[in-house]
């Protein structure tokens, strides 16, 4: 396993978030055992998405937790049709998201009893892709341990974990080569 960078609190990440040459970027922030079981990992996402919008990156964040839905919590809006429903059933992106912010939040959606069929299904392929055309930040909240994280982490550029110990998610092994900061809880966790 190679060795992750150093744990730092979540205010000092610094990391290239604007779209490069290709279009936009995709970047996981994939919350540790730990970070979920303490509870700050959603506000996190929120604050870092937050952050990088306020420094003129077009953001989404889209919360790919979709056993445990978390980020519509933390936005103070209900989880209605999201990630899961632009993905399976057709539901247009512009509908399912929502301005929170400065940068526009994804919830996870509706129910589904089989996580890894939103990460097969090939209008995810089509959403990563039309926001990378557009020149959009995709923003992915994951957690360590959900049956669909490490098919996620396929899609993804770059990955920020959220941290309390620095401890390395189970999902990163053999993608330590992706991972720009190790972040731990903050000011306002």
């Amino acid at each position: 396993m190679a060795e992750l960078p150093t744990l730092q609190p979540l205010e000092e990440v610094d990391m290239p978030v604007e779209a490069g040459a290709g279009g936009g970027r995709a970047i996981a922030l994939i919350a540790s055992e730990r970070a979920q079981s303490e509870g700050w990992a959603p506000g996190a996402a929120h604050r870092l998405a937050s952050r990088w919008a306020a420094e003129g990156h077009r953001v989404v964040l889209a919360d790919g937790g979709l056993d445990h839905p978390s980020l519509h919590i933390g936005a103070g809006i209900p989880n209605r049709e999201g990630l899961v429903d632009a993905t399976l059933y057709g539901a247009s992106v512009a509908g399912v998201s929502r301005p929170v912010g400065g940068y526009f939040l994804i919830t996870a959606g509706a129910p589904v009893a089989d996580p890894m069929s939103v990460v097969r299904a090939p209008r995810w392929d089509r959403l990563r892709a039309g926001m990378a055309d557009a020149g959009v930040t995709l923003v992915l909240f994951l957690r360590d341990g959900a049956p669909c994280t490490p098919a996620f982490l396929g899609s993804v550029s770059d990955i920020v974990v959220l941290s309390t110990e620095g401890e390395a998610p189970d999902a990163i092994r053999d993608l330590e080569p992706l991972v720009r900061a190790v972040a731990k809880p903050g000011e306002g966790a």
